[in-house]
C-alpha cells in the first residue's frame, strides 16, 4: 500500500505527534496588539509594487527575511528534489510559488485541525516563520523589540492559543536581550497557558547564561515545565564571525554564500548548546528541557564527544556556575531532544544516541519540509516498530505531556 492512501491513523495503529510545524503569519501579526507608545516602531508589511509584502521595522526593511510568506513562498516540499540530491544544481530556490492566503491551514487554526485529521496527526508543537528575525532586527531598540515580541505573542494566544485543546501547542516568542524583561514576557505567558517558548540560539550579546540576572528566567521555565526550543535562523553568526571573514553582514537568506549557510546551519545550536552544560546550567537548573528543531543534526555525534573533550582539558581551570558532575555528553542527552532534517541519518542518529530523544517533524508548509509527515517512514527502515512509534509519536508525546491529560 502506497503512504499516501493510508487514512486515519495512516495504519500505525496509533496518530503521528509532528514536533516540527508552522504557520505563515499575516501582515498585522505584530501590529495588531502592539501597545500605543509603540506603534510607529511596530514590525509591519509594506506591499510593493509587485504586490508582495516587505518586512519593515519602523521605516528599516527587514535585511534576512524581506518577503512575507503569505505572498511569495514555495509549496509544502517543493524542494525536497533539491535536498536530497546532493548533485543538484538547483540551490535554495522556490520554483513552485504559492501564496500562504490562498491555503487557509496555512494560516487559520480550524482549517489546520482539520488538515491535521487527514494526515493522522493527533497534535503538534507550531511554531511561527518570520518571528525569530525579530532579535537581529531590533536588537538595537530594545524596549521596541520587547513591545513587538508582547504584541506577537498576545496575537499567537488570541489567533491559535498556546494549547487550547491539545491539538496545537504554539511556541510563545522570547529574547534573552534585556533579562528583566525576558522574565516578565515568561511569566506573563506561563499565566496564561504558554508550554513551549522558541528563541534563536547564538550568543547572548556579550553575557553569559549563568550571569544571575538570568537566573529567574531559568527558574521560572524550570518550574513550570515549560519547553525551551531552539529553531534555526540568522543567529548574528553572519554579522560577527562572518563579517570577520570577509562577508556582508546582513545578505538576504537566499542571497547567503555558502559559507553563510554553514554559518548558521547547525554550528550555532551546538556552540549555545555546548555553552549551557560546560557552564553547568542544567547541573543548576536540573530540570530544564531543550528542543532543537529544524538545526539538522550533523553536529549531535561530535558536540558530545566535544564537550567531554573540553571538560577534560579545563577541568584545572575555572568552572562558571560550579564543575559539571558526570561526562557533559551525557548530561546533555538528559535534557535535549532533536528533530533531524529528512534528508539525513536518521537511522545513523539512532543508532548512534538512541531513538528517546529523536523527533519527527514534518516542517510542514514549509517548502523544505515534506508535504506529508507520513512520510518520514521512509526514512525510518531499519529501525524496530518501537523504535519508529518513539520517533513518530511517543518521544513527542511524553515531552508534550500528550498522554499525561
Amino acid at each position: 500500500m502506497a503512504l499516501g492512501d493510508l487514512g486515519g491513523d495512516r495504519g500505525l495503529g496509533y496518530r503521528l505527534i509532528d514536533a516540527d510545524h508552522h504557520y505563515y503569519e499575516p501582515y498585522d501579526a505584530f501590529s495588531r496588539f502592539i501597545e500605543p507608545d509603540f506603534v510607529d516602531r511596530a514590525i509591519n508589511v509594506r506591499v510593493d509594487e509587485n504586490g508582495l509584502g516587505k518586512l519593515y521595522f519602523g521605516d528599516r526593511q527587514f535585511r534576512f527575511m524581506r518577503v512575507t510568506q503569505t505572498d511569495y513562498i514555495g509549496a509544502p516540499g517543493s524542494l525536497r528534489r533539491m535536498l536530497d540530491d546532493p548533485d543538484s544544481e538547483d540551490g535554495f530556490v522556490h520554483r513552485q510559488i504559492i501564496r500562504g492566503w490562498d491555503y487557509p491551514d496555512m494560516m487559520q487554526r480550524e482549517p489546520r485541525v482539520a488538515k491535521m485529521d487527514e494526515m493522522g496527526v493527533e497534535s503538534g508543537l507550531m511554531l511561527g516563520t518570520m518571528m525569530l528575525q525579530a532579535e537581529n532586527e531590533l536588537h538595537d531598540d530594545v524596549p521596541a523589540l520587547y513591545a513587538n515580541i508582547r504584541a506577537y505573542n498576545r496575537w499567537l494566544d488570541a489567533e491559535w492559543g498556546f494549547d487550547r485543546d491539545g491539538r496545537i501547542i504554539t511556541a510563545a516568542m522570547i529574547s534573552l536581550v534585556d533579562p528583566d524583561l525576558a522574565i516578565a514576557e515568561l511569566a506573563r505567558v506561563i499565566d496564561v497557558g504558554a508550554r513551549a517558548v522558541v528563541m534563536k540560539p547564538g550568543p547572548l550579546w556579550g553575557r553569559s547564561p549563568l550571569d544571575p540576572a538570568y537566573d529567574g528566567f531559568w527558574g521560572r521555565l524550570q518550574d513550570a515545565d515549560v519547553k525551551l526550543v531552539f529553531h534555526s535562523t540568522d543567529p548574528r553568526y553572519l554579522a560577527t564571525l562572518g563579517a570577520e571573514f570577509g562577508d556582508p553582514p546582513t545578505p538576504a537568506m537566499q542571497g547567503q554564500t555558502p559559507f553563510q549557510w554553514y554559518l548558521i546551519s547547525g554550528k550555532p545550536v551546538a556552540d549555545t548548546l555546548a555553552c549551557y552544560v560546560l557552564n553547568n546550567l542544567f547541573g543548576r537548573f536540573p530540570r530544564l528541557t531543550v528542543v532543537a528543531l529544524e538545526c539538522g543534526i550533523n553536529w549531535v555525534v561530535p558536540l558530545l564527544h566535544d564537550i567531554d573533550h573540553a571538560a577534560h582539558m579545563g577541568r584545572a581551570g575555572r568552572w562558571p556556575g560550579g564543575k559539571v558532575e558526570g561526562r557533559p555528553s551525557e548530561v546533555l542527552m538528559q535534557h535535549l531532544y532533536v528533530s533531524p532534517f529528512y534528508e539525513e541519518d536518521v537511522v545513523g542518529l539512532v543508532r548512534s544516541i538512541g531513538a528517546a530523544r529523536v523527533l519527527m517533524g514534518s516542517d510542514y508548509p514549509h517548502p523544505e519540509g515534506v508535504a506529508d509527515p507520513i512520510d518520514w517512514l521512509r526514512k525510518l527502515e531499519g529501525l524496530s516498530d518501537a523504535e519508529i512509534r518513539m520517533i513518530m509519536r511517543d518521544n513527542a508525546a511524553r515531552l508534550l505531556g500528550i498522554d499525561a491529560r
